[in-house]
């Protein structure tokens, strides 16, 4: 199983599973501008440049249409 990272602040908080993230996103304690690492990514990288690998699309653009409507 893959573990995920996120940062808060500047305090590394970890790890997670992708059901975790998911559920801490759709929660709102994360978005789509949260660093997020797992091992094998050269380096952390904005949540949305990974939805996709989280299984978060669908979420994220509800995300967005909300934020922006």
């Amino acid at each position: 199983m893959t573990e995920w990272y996120y940062a808060e602040g500047q305090q590394r908080q970890g790890p997670l599973s992708v059901q975790e993230i998911r559920q801490r996103f759709q929660r709102g304690e994360l978005n789509l501008d949260t660093l997020v690492w797992r091992e094998g990514m050269a380096q952390w990288a904005a949540l949305r440049q990974v939805v996709d690998e989280l299984g978060l699309q669908t979420l994220a653009d509800a995300s967005t249409a909300t934020a922006s409507g």
